[in-house]
């Protein structure tokens, strides 16, 4: 609606100001101008929307996937051993979350099989603070994971990691 208000006010103010200021050319039509700014309006929902569209799509893969989520919990019990890579990592504890982290060959399989585009995407997820950084200030979009294993170290894995809240703000998925 605040769209439709917005080029309203535009397409009435045009006149007045050429009617103020008789010197002012008009290279285009009023019509045209409201199409580019509709058209600019369009894109930007589109691509504020592939955020939301992303985190859709990863957790239907997480559903259908569940048995390649590698967990706190899993391990704390002994039902898991990271012998194996891993390709999704929460710190799911039996109680709590922060986030889920997914390898790059994950997120780029989601991407290619629901047709987005990658840079698009994470600017989003970025951009609503739904990826979980090393630092506020990083200009990576992963963060390099310590998971545990079994014996006396730790495994350390870069992965794009989703913050609970973006699932949650779209009622989606919750453990």
């Amino acid at each position: 609606m605040r769209i439709i208000q917005n080029i309203a006010a535009v397409a009435t103010a045009i006149p007045i100001i050429h009617a103020a200021l008789p010197e002012l050319n008009r290279d285009f039509s009023h019509r045209k101008l409201i199409d580019e700014i509709v058209s600019l309006a369009i894109n930007e929902i589109k691509i504020a929307d592939n955020g939301s569209r992303f985190i859709s799509y990863l957790s239907e893969y997480l559903m259908e996937n569940d048995h390649m989520i590698w967990t706190k919990e899993k391990y704390l019990k002994n039902l898991q051993s990271a012998s194996n890579p891993v390709t999704i990592y929460s710190d799911y504890d039996g109680n709590q979350w922060k986030f889920i982290g997914i390898k790059s060959n994950i997120f780029e399989h989601i991407i290619k099989e629901n047709q987005m585009n990658k840079n698009e995407v994470l600017r989003t997820l970025k951009s609503k603070n739904w990826l979980q950084l090393t630092s506020s200030g990083d200009k990576s979009y992963q963060k390099q994971v310590v998971m545990p294993r079994l014996g006396d170290s730790n495994a350390k894995s870069n992965m794009y990691c989703i913050k609970r809240e973006a699932f949650e703000s779209l009622r989606i998925f919750s453990w």
